[in-house]
């Protein structure tokens, strides 16, 4: 249900953080992607993992929480 926009927050398990990362989501190519500000990269990029590998690939993520602007 989540639609290109949503602001997606990636959760964490560690003690007194809530959140460690943000993005909005896009599809691409009938994939979920996050847009989001890259450490590695520097810049805003669309990513090129899906919005669940990514979370999966992140050791510290816990899950997400997902917010629609009105």
């Amino acid at each position: 249900k989540i639609k290109d926009g949503d602001i997606i927050a990636i959760t964490t398990h560690i003690d007194g953080l809530d959140v460690i990362h943000t993005g909005i989501a896009i599809r691409k190519d009938g994939q979920l992607k996050l847009l989001h500000a890259s450490s590695a990269e520097k810049e805003v990029v669309i990513s090129s993992l899906t919005l669940s590998e990514y979370v999966q690939n992140s050791r510290n993520a816990s899950g997400i929480m997902v917010a629609r602007p009105l």
